[in-house]
């Protein structure tokens, strides 16, 4: 919407967002006006694609072959300000990075192309170490396979685009798919009732008894956990199985009422720091055999 004003005001526009389909269909009226519509301009998407290209052509002018690529990015609390349980905190849209949960994601590796549904990409992370940081969870982001035509890579065997995240975060987040918090499906009875009553909606949704005295063990029995299990704990401390917290008016939505559970406990304190965590990782044949 921000761009058909600024097509029609001849203004250009900048974003940091990913290249949509309905964004590339206003390329010929942003060529009439004369105007740039630029996109993908932020860190990632935008810092990581300049700093893996320049990589990618120091290599291309040497005569090497790039085999394999990957790229992980990730905005964190900075170490020393990862202070809560979901080892997360807020520097954009909450809805935004639940959504971003929900994306089927494409890459490829040893040559064939793989597509991990939505429901199933919390499963499909890599424990993985970055020099000088410590572990964190990488798992793949959107489509990747795209890159192999933009960064110049044809024939490339492993393409991946993925997200950092503390550990931890992947396995929760998975188990709140499967409870169904993450669904779109509207429910204007939704706002003002208390958390708890969501939680029943889901667990007998999914077969499982409830016993309003105990929402907790109710959870953890239809997801097949422990109750005095991390990723119930986190739960709870999100609010979830709090009474006396009602569902606001935008929480129409299993997503929306959990958005803003984590809009109100994963801010940002005053003074908190912050940081970004990317890394490139190339295999690459050169012709003398390195």
């Amino acid at each position: 919407k921000a761009a058909k004003v600024a097509i029609a005001h001849k203004k250009h526009f900048a974003t940091t967002s990913y290249v949509s389909d309905a964004m590339r269909e206003l390329e010929a009226d942003a060529k009439d006006a004369g105007i740039i519509l630029l996109n993908e301009c932020g860190v990632d998407p935008g810092t990581d694609h300049a700093s893996a290209m320049k990589i990618v052509h120091e290599v291309q002018s040497k005569g090497g072959y790039i085999k394999s690529f990957s790229s992980y990015c990730g905005g964190l609390p900075a170490p020393h300000f990862n202070d809560n349980p979901m080892g997360y905190k807020l520097s954009w849209a909450p809805r935004g990075v639940l959504l971003a949960g929900r994306n089927t994601a494409k890459f490829k590796k040893d040559g064939e192309e793989v597509t991990i549904p939505g429901e199933d990409l919390f499963d499909s992370y890599e424990d993985m170490h970055v020099p000088g940081f410590g572990p964190l969870e990488g798992y793949p982001n959107r489509d990747s396979t795209q890159y192999e035509e933009i960064y110049g890579l044809t024939g490339i065997q492993d393409l991946v685009r993925g997200t950092f995240r503390y550990p931890g975060w992947c396995a929760t987040i998975k188990k709140m798919v499967d409870l169904g918090l993450m669904s779109l499906e509207e429910d204007n009875s939704l706002p003002g009732k208390p958390y708890p009553e969501l939680v029943e909606m889901l667990v007998t949704a999914k077969g499982g008894p409830f016993d309003a005295a105990d929402p907790a063990g109710s959870v953890a029995g239809v997801l097949g956990l422990e109750k005095d299990s991390v990723i119930v704990k986190k739960m709870a401390w999100l609010g979830l199985f709090d009474a006396s917290k009602p569902i606001p008016p935008a929480g129409n939505t299993p997503l929306d009422a959990l958005s803003a559970l984590c809009e109100e406990r994963m801010q940002y304190g005053p003074g908190e720091q912050d940081c970004i965590v990317m890394l490139h990782q190339f295999k690459v044949e050169y012709d003398d055999g390195r």
